[in-house]
């Protein structure tokens, strides 16, 4: 007979770790999103979706660029380094761009997720009204 109880409490602290992280994803006030390595959004969360003016599930497959001000080059690439596993985390002031072409000044922090592989990454941004720096200051 094989004691299994070890595995039933990792198999249990899992389904616990993934239920807090979807409840977190889910409700955060500020847009979530996980892009994988090619740099398309595999998920949005409510907030990134009300954001930008899309549906539910529509961002799933969207290229992250498509998101990004067209003249942001530099900010663009910045959160490419991170995909690539060049910088973590990476974090940039743009013009996050919606589905109506209409602009919202946001701040976006990218990180690589650390799953044995890099695989994906996650990204989290939040909106403001100018682009003022001195706003994200700590203190």
């Amino acid at each position: 007979m094989v004691d299994v109880t070890e595995r039933k409490r990792a198999e249990e602290a899992l389904r616990a770790s993934e239920m807090q992280f979807r409840t977190i994803f889910d409700a955060a006030a500020f847009g979530v999103v996980t892009v994988d390595i090619r740099a398309r959004i595999i998920e949005a969360n409510p907030t990134l979706e009300l954001m930008a003016g899309y549906e539910p599930g529509e961002l799933a497959g969207v290229p992250l660029a498509a998101l990004v001000d067209r003249g942001e080059h530099d900010e663009l690439f910045k959160l490419g380094e991170v995909i690539e596993g060049a910088v973590d985390p990476c974090a940039v002031e743009h013009q996050l761009r919606r589905k109506d072409d209409s602009l919202l000044w946001c701040r976006t922090v990218m990180a690589l997720v650390r799953d044995g592989k890099a695989t994906r990454t996650m990204g989290s941004a939040c909106w403001r009204t100018s682009p003022t720096a001195s706003t994200w200051k700590r203190s």
